[in-house]
């Protein structure tokens, strides 16, 4: 029993450890990621926006579909 309870302190303190570390990491990976957020949203927005509204009617209509074929 104490065995374990040594190897859970090490992991315990090993965690505590990591955090700080990738902290000053993940501050510098979201600013170069929002640079090129904003100009990827840009060009979706219009291709989603058609289908967005045709897979919407298409879900609806495969929906019927499937308990149609369920039952034969």
């Amino acid at each position: 029993m104490l065995n374990q309870g040594e190897p859970a302190f090490v992991q315990a303190q090993q965690q505590k450890v990591s955090p700080p570390p990738p902290s000053p990491v993940v501050a510098p990976h979201p600013s170069p990621d929002p640079v090129p957020s904003p100009p990827r949203q840009s060009s979706p927005p219009p291709i989603p926006f058609g289908p967005v509204p045709c897979s919407g009617v298409a879900s609806t209509e495969t929906i019927p579909d499937i308990p149609s074929l369920s039952r034969p």
